[in-house]
């Protein structure tokens, strides 16, 4: 029951920031986020490493970074990624399988508060 209380609150607040997004005419993209602390950002290679280890090291091109700035700029990449093909996810399930919406396009907001279902 916790896991569906914690993605009930993740799912509003993406509700939430795409009706910002939307009313400040920018784009907001889904990406998946698998797999962007073990992707190195320069190099593309997976560098697999356990949640402890805070720093991102490759051994493939030496770059080194915090593993949440590694993270974030594979995030950012994804992003341009998509955009530059014209805001069309990829179909190999490593990157945005969501539809992107349009800015400028408003979609229904539903007032009422939706039914919890455990």
């Amino acid at each position: 029951m916790r896991r569906n209380i914690f993605d009930a609150g993740w799912g509003d607040f993406v509700q939430k920031l795409s009706y910002k997004a939307r009313k400040a005419g920018k784009l907001l993209l889904k990406i998946r986020p698998a797999n962007t602390t073990q992707r190195c950002s320069q190099c593309g290679e997976l560098v697999y490493k356990d949640i402890s280890q805070r720093i991102h090291s490759c051994p493939y091109c030496g770059y080194t970074i915090d593993r949440d700035e590694n993270a974030a700029e594979n995030i950012r990449n994804e992003g341009i990624k998509i955009i530059r093909a014209g805001n069309q996810p990829e179909p190999d399930g490593e990157t945005c399988l969501y539809p992107v919406e349009q800015p400028g396009k408003q979609a229904p907001m539903k007032q009422e508060a939706t039914a919890f279902r455990p």
